[in-house]
């Protein structure tokens, strides 16, 4: 066995632990911690927030990769300003923990916490869609040439 299969074959596994767990576990949670915590914990609040925190981690996963792609192809000064609506972000999220969390407990602070990662990626995903022009011959999104010049078009990187 070559040196990629044994670095690819633990993580294959891993992933597919965490897709497994992203398709079943919002609706195997309860019985999950019926059958490791019993009666209890099962007929509270443990098995709603468990559900709730599986759509969480997806909600996790898809504002990283947005922010990957908008740090990876935006200038120093293009990523200071995608930064300037994460104040606005932050205020709404105090606000959201601090009424849904009187209101639903802790099931308000998984979904204050899921609100508070997906409007950063609407907001890059607004802004990625500016930086990206047409489709290729395989029907996928190209990206705009970074110009590294500060404004020389003549040499762009792509």
């Amino acid at each position: 066995m070559g040196v990629w299969e044994r670095i690819k074959r633990p993580h294959g596994v891993a992933l597919g632990q965490r897709l497994v767990v992203m398709a079943f576990g919002p609706s195997y949670s309860y019985s999950l911690i019926r059958l490791l915590y019993g009666q209890k914990w099962s007929d509270g609040e443990a098995s709603t927030a468990l559900q709730y925190y599986c759509l969480y981690v997806i909600t996790l996963a898809m504002n990283g990769t947005s922010e990957a792609f908008l740090h990876a192809v935006t200038t120093e000064n293009q990523i200071k300003r995608s930064n300037d609506p994460l104040l606005v972000f932050s205020l709404i999220y105090i606000i959201m923990n601090v009424v849904l969390i009187r209101s639903a407990g802790a099931v308000g602070l998984i979904v204050a916490n899921s609100s508070s990662t997906l409007l950063p990626w609407v907001d890059n995903n607004c802004y990625g869609a500016d930086l990206t022009v047409g489709s290729n011959s395989n029907g996928r999104s190209r990206v705009k040439p970074l110009d590294v010049t500060g404004g020389d078009t003549t040499s762009t990187l792509i």
